[in-house]
């Protein structure tokens, strides 16, 4: 196999679960065999992680320094250093935020955080849901379409780099969830419950979360030309797609 374009998706996502076992976290987000397989003509497309960055100076640019709280944000940083090292003009890192979709087809079962909120909600379930983490939410119909025009156009020494990856709003987790009560018509406010967690025991934050991590992601629109979805059009878009059941 000689690919032209290599799309590198594939992590253990979990800071959770990164954090249990920092061994196999490194060894599957680092996974230093990868860029040794490179083909020399091909270009290299890595999903990295708005993780990234320590949420004390948001907005973030490309620009801004990386410091990792936590064993997820500093595999990928790593990844990306590495990444960088090795193919520096042929090479791009897309620092996503928190990806956001419809229901997921076939047999893949993980869904995004709009899925977590409608079965809450539906349910009639009172949910804590965290009033002072900050994030550029992303829509995954825009991550495709990014992942798709560089697919096609390349790498060139030009675009190679490092790019934020999120939408064009900053956003808690509560004012995700209210968006998508205001899409189902549920009453937000005897189901949603803000929370800082901040305010949570050290035992209920066992893993290290940046609080604030929006980004600027200018750089990545002027580079493939491509709008960002805002929240109530992502929402409206998981709705439809979901059909009549708790998207």
């Amino acid at each position: 196999v000689k690919p032209d374009v290599v799309l590198h998706l594939a992590a253990i996502s979990s800071p959770a679960v990164c954090e249990r076992d920092p061994a196999r976290a490194r060894a599957v987000n680092e996974c230093p065999p990868l860029l040794a397989a490179v083909p020399a003509h091909a270009c290299f497309v890595f999903l990295s992680t708005d993780q990234v960055y320590d949420g004390l100076a948001a907005p973030y640019t490309e620009t801004s320094a990386a410091a990792p709280v936590n064993v997820y944000g500093q595999s990928k940083l790593s990844f990306e250093r590495a990444l960088t090292a090795a193919l520096p003009s042929r090479s791009v890192c897309l620092r996503s935020s928190l990806i956001l979709g419809p229901p997921t087809p076939g047999r893949c079962r993980k869904g995004s955080f709009l899925q977590f909120c409608a079965e809450r909600l539906s349910a009639g379930a009172a949910t804590d849901f965290f009033s002072d983490e900050v994030r550029s939410v992303v829509w995954v119909g825009d991550i495709v379409s990014i992942l798709a025009s560089l697919a096609r156009d390349g790498v060139s020494p030009q675009s190679a780099g490092v790019y934020n990856m999120g939408g064009p709003e900053r956003v808690t987790r509560v004012e995700v969830a209210e968006a998508v009560a205001a899409q189902g018509g549920y009453d937000a406010p005897q189901l949603i419950r803000p929370v800082a967690r901040s305010s949570l025991p050290p035992a209920a934050r066992a893993v290290a979360s940046p609080p604030d991590i929006s980004m600027d992601s200018t750089k990545l629109r002027s580079l493939t030309g491509h709008p960002a979805t805002r929240l109530a059009e992502m929402v409206a878009g998981a709705a439809a797609a979901a059909g009549a059941s708790p998207f």
